[in-house]
């Protein structure tokens, strides 16, 4: 069962049967709203272009010692 931000609440009532606290209520709107916020900027099409950016560049190019060594311009042949 999956019910996202909301999760510990609603657990809360069934087991304790009593109702939460005001802190613990704001938590959860809390991150309820930063969640939703989150969401809506991740959906931006130019934020998936720049994650598709970095996801590319990162595979492109091994920049450790070792992988230059062996496979960059000064790789034995």
């Amino acid at each position: 069962m999956n019910v996202g931000p909301q999760w510990s609440p609603t657990v809360w009532k069934q087991v304790t049967d009593s109702s939460q606290g005001c802190h613990f209520i704001k938590l959860y709107e809390k991150r309820e709203k930063q969640l939703s916020l989150s969401n809506k900027s991740k959906s931006h099409p130019q934020a998936q272009a720049n994650r598709w950016k970095w996801k590319v560049s990162a595979a492109d190019e091994s920049t450790s010692k070792s992988a230059k060594s062996s496979y960059g311009n000064e790789a034995i042949q």
